[in-house]
């Protein structure tokens, strides 16, 4: 009797590869830093990121969507002391990278 011929095994499906994982790499205010007045507030990311948002103590300050990330903010409209500041960079899908600092008025 013939063999039947085995079964050839499926071929694995193609691995959906995702862009990297956005960044944020920098910004121009420091950890630490005292800020007064109107600050020039600027980030730099890499990967795929779709928009960046400022945000001050909780509260999305500015959301950019085209580079240059960069904005401006009245430091003068927080109580003096301690601010948390955050660069919140997200790709399409979602995903997010934040790069967080605290600053002194």
């Amino acid at each position: 009797p013939k063999k039947k011929p085995k079964p050839r095994p499926k071929p694995a499906p193609a691995a959906t590869q995702l862009p990297p994982a956005p960044q944020v790499t920098a910004q121009n205010l420091a950890d630490g830093q005292s800020v007064d007045g109107v600050v020039d507030w600027r980030a730099h990311t890499i990967g795929a990121v779709a928009r960046v948002e400022f945000v001050v103590d909780g509260v999305v300050l500015a959301t950019q969507t085209a580079e240059p990330w960069a904005t401006t903010w009245d430091a003068t409209n927080v109580a003096v002391g301690l601010h948390h500041l955050e660069v919140r960079a997200y790709t399409k899908d979602g995903r997010q990278a934040v790069l967080a600092i605290t600053v002194s008025r």
